[in-house]
């Protein structure tokens, strides 16, 4: 029959019960069956082969857990030191996304200052534009009014037409410088529209890539949680582990016990079975001398 299991799952031997019946006295007419007195040693041994057994596959378990333990450890400080970069990557790249964006506005306000300055500019072509028509207008009215006075007037004439050439003149180089003005800042708003478009293009991408490291860096999150998760596990594990190995030496100390209690009692019955052969000796020994000084007996056919 099986022993019960004790706390740790671990079956112990229970000790034996004294039983109530009294030692039989020595006959000398019995003798003791050998192999009685070993099996008390047989049962001690397995007792201990038991207990050494239970123990080395628990101490061999408890270090398989610790190796995990050490592993899971490691893949942690791993994965801190990863994250860490991660986050170290993140900063640098929020800090080029600010730099970009900051420049993106310098850009769009020159842009705006230059646009500003090229209606400026037509409003000013415009006006005198307009102003030379109203000065043409002016100066051919005086010249119809003039032209009637004849030949007295000739050289006003001639003078106000050669002032009316040279102003001509003047103002087609202003106008060309103007036009040769507003192709130049032309090309430059156009530069400056497609540096607008690589510097959003480049804006995009950058937010791109901080989308990117913002789920790298959420997955690494909810992977660290997982390990932290797995290394309260193996804690509580390792706990239990202890706890079963405490159970385990409550259960070798009450081995030891009874062990002992067992190696009392066959002191007891080795000291009483001396003592028994030895007053057997000396009854053998007392019906040894009766017989020679007594008188001869027949023996009965």
């Amino acid at each position: 029959m099986e022993s019960p299991a004790g706390e740790c799952g671990v079956p112990y031997l229970q000790p034996r019960r004294r039983s109530s019946r009294t030692i039989p006295s020595y006959r000398p007419a019995q003798q003791l069956r050998p192999g009685k007195a070993p099996s008390s040693a047989w049962c001690h041994l397995a007792a201990w082969l038991v207990a050494a057994t239970l123990l080395g596959a628990t101490a061999w378990d408890l270090r398989g857990a610790r190796t995990q333990n050490a592993e899971l450890s490691h893949e942690v400080a791993f994965l801190k030191e990863a994250l860490s970069e991660h986050l170290n990557k993140l900063e640098g790249t929020q800090a080029s996304l600010n730099v970009a964006q900051e420049e993106r506005g310098a850009m769009i306000s020159a842009l705006r200052h230059s646009l500003t300055k090229q209606e400026n500019l037509r409003e000013d072509t415009d006006n005198w534009r307009l102003r030379h028509g109203q000065e043409v207008a002016a100066k051919t009215k005086a010249v119809a009014t003039w032209a009637t006075y004849g030949d007295q007037l000739a050289s006003v004439v001639q003078q106000t037409n050669a002032l009316r050439e040279s102003e001509h003149e003047e103002a087609t180089q202003q106008l060309a410088s103007l036009e040769t003005k507003t192709t130049q800042l032309s090309q430059a708003n156009q530069n400056l529209a497609s540096t607008a478009a690589e510097w959003e293009a480049s804006a995009r991408s950058l937010a791109g890539d901080n989308r990117n490291l913002q789920q790298e860096l959420e997955r690494t999150q909810s992977c660290a949680a997982h390990l932290e998760v797995q290394n309260r596990d193996l804690c509580g594990r390792n706990s239990q582990l202890l706890s079963d190995v405490l159970s385990l030496n409550a259960c070798i100390s009450g081995l030891r016990s009874t062990i002992c209690q067992l190696e009392s009692r066959i002191r007891c019955l080795e000291s009483e079975l001396s003592q028994a052969r030895s007053a057997n000796n000396a009854s053998s020994g007392s019906s040894s001398n009766g017989s020679d000084s007594g008188p001869h007996r027949p023996r009965a056919r």
